[in-house]
C-alpha cells in the first residue's frame, strides 16, 4: 500500500495482516507469504519505476521501538534511482550492522528481545544492527537527507497526497497490463 507522505513517488509499505510489532515476530510459515509479497513488489516497482530499497524500524513491544512510530510491523519500500551505502552511514554513527542472507533472521532479533534497524539495498544486500536507543524514522531521516528530500523527512507534516495519487495510477496501470 502507499504510504503517507511518501520520500518519493512509489513509496510503499508491507504490511502483515495480523498484529505484530515487527517483521522479526512473524512465524517461519508467514515469512514464506511475506517473502512472496516482498519479490511481487520488488518486481512490480522495478518495471515500473527503479531497484527498491526495503528497511524496518524493528521493535520488539510499545517502551523497545527501535525508531518505529508505529507499534505495527510495516516494512517500507522505496524505488531509487541512486544507490545508498547505509552500512557506511551506519557505521559512522556507531552502530555495529551485520550482513544477514535471509529475512528469517530477523527472528534472532525477537529471541534477544532486541529493536533493530533494517535495510536491504537494491542489490539485496540485507543488513541489521541492534538498536536499542535511536530516534522516530531514523532511517526514514537519513534516506530522506541522503536523497535531498529534506521537507519530506518528516511525513506528519506532508502527507503529499499527489504523489500516493500518482503512484496509485501507475500501478494501476502496470497491474492492469500484468
Amino acid at each position: 500500500m502507499p504510504t503517507l507522505g511518501p520520500l518519493v513517488e512509489g513509496h510503499l509499505l508491507i504490511l502483515p495482516k495480523k498484529h505484530y510489532f515487527s517483521y522479526a515476530c512473524i512465524s517461519r510459515l508467514e515469512y514464506k507469504e511475506f517473502n512472496y509479497v516482498k519479490m511481487v513488489v520488488k518486481n512490480l516497482l522495478t518495471n515500473v519505476y527503479y531497484r527498491p530499497i526495503f528497511f524496518e524500524h524493528g521493535s520488539m513491544s510499545k517502551t523497545l521501538k527501535g525508531g518505529s512510530a508505529y507499534d505495527h510491523a510495516h516494512m517500507h519500500v522505496i524505488p531509487l534511482s541512486i544507490g545508498i551505502d547505509i552500512n557506511k552511514e551506519l557505521s559512522h554513527l556507531g552502530f555495529a550492522p551485520r550482513k544477514i542472507s535471509f529475512m528469517e533472521e530477523l527472528t534472532g532479533q525477537k529471541e534477544r528481545c532486541m529493536p533493530y534497524l533494517f535495510f536491504e539495498d537494491q542489490n539485496a544486500e540485507k543488513t541489521i544492527c541492534d538498536a536499542l536507543a535511536v530516534e522516530s524514522q531514523f532511517i526514514r531521516k537519513l534516506l530522506a537527507t541522503r536523497i535531498g528530500k529534506h521537507k519530506n523527512m518528516y511525513w506528519q507534516q506532508d502527507l503529499n497526497i499527489e504523489l500516493i495519487a500518482s503512484t496509485l495510477k501507475k500501478l494501476k496501470i502496470a497491474l492492469k497490463e500484468v
